[in-house]
């Protein structure tokens, strides 16, 4: 039986958090800056880089938790 505690609040993996950092890191500054300065796009620029990074870290997270088997996880 699993405790309530670890259902209302799950620890998180040692994965998503370093690969949150790096999407933004890597992919978001890149991507605002090509769109806004490069592109010339301005705040639409912005709301692009966004949905871009978002769609990003959910394909790097998917690919990530798909790769991971672990067998303590029922």
């Amino acid at each position: 039986m699993t405790p309530a505690g670890t259902i209302l609040h799950p620890r998180p993996r040692s994965v998503t958090l370093p690969l949150t950092y790096a999407t933004a890191l890597f992919l978001h500054v890149p991507i605002n800056f090509l769109l806004v300065d490069n592109l010339g796009l301005g705040i639409h620029g912005v709301a692009l880089g966004a949905i871009c990074t978002n769609l990003n870290c959910l394909l790097f997270l998917a690919v990530c938790s798909a790769s991971v088997h672990d067998e303590s996880i029922p």
